[in-house]
């Protein structure tokens, strides 16, 4: 409750015309990667059209190509700072995990989807995909982002069972290990740790080239505290 739009002092549901003209004047660039993810799910035929209209207009619409990519690492670096020392098991939150993976895919969808509005898709492996077909990700970016998307949902998945959605801890204790390892497939326990890693370290490569890099240069070229 708290996230809505005008806050604790909001109403608790926006009218339509509301939210369409917040997404369109108001919303900030983190709401808008968010909602590169939404969709309507049940309600009446005719609003749900209308929802799916206003989304498809705000995610088209033409960017700022350097306050975007700006907004984007800012953002990131924030959410860094609330979770500074995230558990190795912690895929969405670790350096090169899942938070860094869909940053980039949200990013470029928000910065092309005015010239090509086909890479717009809701799930991460579509976006991948459609990025790469669009040539927006270099063959070689579609392929290891493609598999460590893979390789963290998987086991992301498996920890969540086992867990009860927790992966606060640092080390998996040797039952959980080795379901682990039997579940997602792996010929061993240190073979997938080490896998995972080799992952992250290609996710926070691409990160740093396709994100974080231009978002400093276009800090510098604006004289803005890229940090």
């Amino acid at each position: 409750m708290r996230l809505r739009p005008s806050g604790e002092a909001g109403p608790i549901a926006s009218h339509f015309a509301g939210f369409a003209r917040y997404q369109s004047e108001s919303a900030w660039t983190w709401e808008h990667m968010a909602l590169t993810r939404a969709r309507p799910v049940a309600g009446d035929p005719g609003l749900c059209q209308r929802i799916s209209a206003t989304l498809a207009a705000v995610l088209r619409s033409p960017r700022d190509p350097e306050g975007l990519v700006i907004d984007v690492a800012g953002m990131r670096r924030r959410v860094a700072e609330e979770n500074p020392r995230p558990s190795p098991w912690d895929l969405r939150n670790r350096p090169g995990g899942l938070i860094d993976l869909e940053f980039i895919l949200q990013y470029l969808m928000l910065r092309h989807a005015a010239s090509s509005p086909q890479i717009l898709r809701r799930g991460t492996a579509e976006a991948i995909a459609a990025l790469g077909e669009a040539g927006l990700l270099l063959p070689q970016a579609q392929h290891e982002l493609g598999e460590a998307a893979a390789l963290f949902r998987n086991v992301q998945a498996v920890l969540t069972l086992l867990g009860g959605g927790s992966q606060s801890t640092a080390v998996l204790a040797e039952p959980d290990a080795a379901a682990l390892t039997a579940c997602v497939g792996a010929v061993d326990f240190a073979r997938l740790d080490a896998d995972i890693t080799a992952a992250a370290a290609r996710v926070s490569s691409w990160y740093d080239r396709l994100v974080e890099q231009p978002a400093r240069r276009a800090a510098q070229a604006r004289g803005d505290d890229a940090r």
